[in-house]
Parts: C-alpha cells; structure tokens; sequence
C-alpha cells in the first residue's frame, strides 16, 4: 500500500461475526506521516477465498474520517453496524494498474461495525484501513515572472496562482524553496497566500529560499501566492518556484 504504517496480520478463526477480529481504526495525521511517526496507523493484511471469510471488527467515531481504503485483487466485502445489519454491499473492483480504491463512509455514526471480506477465487491478499485516509506526498514547480530590482523600482511582486485542477484535493504545501534568487538579489521576500493570513518574511540573512509551512498555516494549492521581493541590488532573475505538499487519497 506504500504507507508510513504498522501492519496487523489477521488472527484465524475469523470466520464469522462472532470470531470477528478487533481491528483500531486508523488514525494517522499528515504530520505523524511527515514525521514517519506509525503509533497511530493500522493496515490490516490478510488472505480470503472462495470458502474464506475475513471478519473484522472496528469502533468508528463520526466526528473522525472514516475511509476504507483497501489494495487487493477483486473481492467482496460488506460493512455491518453493530446488529448485524448491512451498512452497503459491494463488489470492489480494482483499478488496472494499482489495485487501489477507497470508499467514502463518513456518513456513519459513531460505533463499533463489522467489515466482511470474501474472496472470489481460490486465493486472493490484500491490505486495508478504516479511518483517516492514506497520505500520500507530491511536487509541483512553477516558474515566475521576469523580476527587475532597482534604485527606482524597489518592489516587485510575483502572483503564483493556482486552480483547483492542478492538485489533489485537500492537498497541503509544506514546504516551499525558491530558486533562481539568492540573498544578493533582493534584501527580502515576503510570500502571502491568498486563503490564509499568515505570511512569511525572509531576510537576506536568513536561510534563503527555503520555507517550512506550519500545517497551522492551511497553505494549500488552491488559491495564489504572493512573492514580493524587495530591492538590495541592481538584480534581473526569474525565480523557479517548488511547492512540496501533502495530500490524502480519497474517492
């Protein structure tokens, strides 16, 4: 499943629901992800067939996310609540190249609820979680505008923007480095983002070009940034902008 996770391989007999093995919920943050902190991330593993079925049991807190996200060949499963009724039945189907999809169950109240999992040949693996999301990390570089400091044009602004197409959804920057400008270009920048009023100063005898974005932040990839550049020396450059961001895989 290419995570930052601790894995639990299921207990037999776990055949029914009252053998259903307990599972946690997967609770991992983008930034225990970040940090390859695993204490709160559970990907279950196992084997189902034809003539073999995988009961689990899990506690779901409606104010968390909950996503099922499963990598396998085809299977059936089936959610239950906590009587034994049936919250959806599927047959999950996997994408060609990944055998990767996630299924959306945020809309169901807090506790305990059964997944039931069948193969559909002899054998079949797979790896899942239930609870906040699979986090995954990308880059995206842009280049700026043509700038030109000078006595007599002492700031200049560059406006980065960017639509909701050009990213994951939920994606969140959390870093950003700027190339093509040093400390004897310009005395500082200072980068605002659009969606957020927090903003960064960098001064020339700062590390420059280099910013860690708080996630308390909330800079994402939908909205423009604003780098505004202020004169040091007689400098014409174009600046490379590189934006590092987190991003969970949902439906």
């Amino acid at each position: 499943m290419n995570v930052h996770a601790q894995s639990v391989k299921e207990t037999e007999p776990n055949d029914t629901m009252e053998t259903a093995e307990t599972i946690s919920a997967n609770r991992q943050t983008p930034q225990e992800y970040m940090k390859g902190d695993n204490s709160n991330s559970y990907v279950v593993k196992g084997y189902v067939s034809t003539s073999d079925e995988d009961w689990f049991k899990v506690y779901l807190n409606s104010a968390q996310d909950s996503y099922f996200s499963i990598y396998s060949d085809i299977l059936y499963f089936q959610i239950y609540d906590s009587n034994g009724n049936p919250v959806t039945e599927e047959i999950y189907e996997t994408d060609a190249t990944s055998h990767y999809h996630v299924y959306d169950f945020n809309h169901l109240p807090t506790g305990y609820y059964y997944v039931r999992l069948r193969g559909t040949r002899v054998i079949d693996s797979y790896q899942f979680l239930f609870g906040n999301p699979v986090y995954r990390t990308g880059k995206v570089i842009r280049e700026g505008e043509r700038i030109s400091l000078s006595s007599g044009n002492t700031k200049q602004e560059d406006i980065i923007d960017f639509t909701y197409s050009d990213c994951p959804e939920k994606a969140q920057v959390t870093t950003i480095l700027i190339g093509g400008v040093n400390s004897g270009y310009a005395d500082k920048v200072e980068v605002a983002y659009s969606e957020s009023p927090s903003t960064f100063i960098k001064t020339y005898s700062a590390a420059w070009g280099s910013i860690d974005v708080p996630f308390s932040y909330n800079y994402g990839l939908d909205g423009a940034y604003t780098f505004s550049y202020t004169y040091k020396n007689d400098k014409t450059f174009t600046p490379i902008y590189s934006f590092y961001y987190i991003y969970p895989t949902l439906p």
